[in-house]
């Protein structure tokens, strides 16, 4: 008597497919005045309308480097910034925290253009 073959299996991939869309990135902006946030950052609202971005904005914080220690804890806080020890979900990956204010005659603007960029944080002047 020749023994039985049986068939093996073809067994597939067992679980869920990664997901195929990229999660939503939310930009944080720091502002000096009451209105710059929300009106002039409109346009990235318009021009990114199919995508998936989001705006937060803190408005009237005060002047460069007081806006850029704000967004410095922040940023330390949810994980944003350069050396943070806070991990960050999937979600948050791709965020960014940006500082918004005018080239005026402030004394520490320089030292508040420099907090932000060796943290990682984004300023828009």
């Amino acid at each position: 008597m020749s023994p039985i073959k049986v068939a093996k299996r073809q067994t597939g991939r067992i679980g869920r497919r990664g997901s195929s869309k990229e999660p939503k990135v939310l930009f944080t902006l720091f502002c000096e005045g009451e209105n710059t946030g929300p009106a002039n950052f409109s346009a990235i609202r318009k021009f990114y309308r199919d995508a998936l971005v989001s705006i937060e904005s803190h408005d009237g914080v005060g002047g460069p480097i007081t806006i850029a220690e704000k967004a410095l804890k922040f940023a330390k806080s949810e994980g944003l910034a350069r050396g943070s020890s806070r991990k960050q979900n999937l979600f948050e990956k791709r965020d960014q925290v940006w500082v918004v204010f005018d080239r005026d005659e402030h004394e520490r603007y320089q030292e508040a253009v420099n907090l932000c960029e060796t943290n990682g944080i984004g300023v828009a002047r």
